[in-house]
């Protein structure tokens, strides 16, 4: 088994202890992810839920996190949205 149960656990400890950091996003990046989720839905005929968002802000605070970062940067949204599409096509 690729992931033994010493890792997973460790695992298991590294994402419950991110769920209790603090987290902020700061204003422009809450202007983008709104403007952002508005062109998503539109552009994807109403495809695109609130799930999908959520999906993508806890990809994101994820992300900041495993970069030491305790705010969400217009970058790492980026790249959180890119995750989320690429795992939506894998489930095609």
């Amino acid at each position: 088994m690729y992931l033994d149960n010493n890792l997973m656990d460790n695992i298991r400890i590294y994402l419950t202890t991110l769920k209790e950091m603090s987290y902020t996003i700061g204003d422009a990046v809450q202007q983008k992810i709104q403007d952002d989720f508005v062109e998503m839905r539109q552009s994807s005929a109403g495809k695109v839920s609130s799930e999908d968002l959520h999906n993508c802000l806890t990809l994101a605070r994820l992300l900041s996190f495993s970069h030491g970062e305790t705010e969400l940067s217009s970058e790492l949204w980026e790249r959180a949205k890119q995750m989320e599409e690429e795992r939506q096509k894998r489930q095609q």
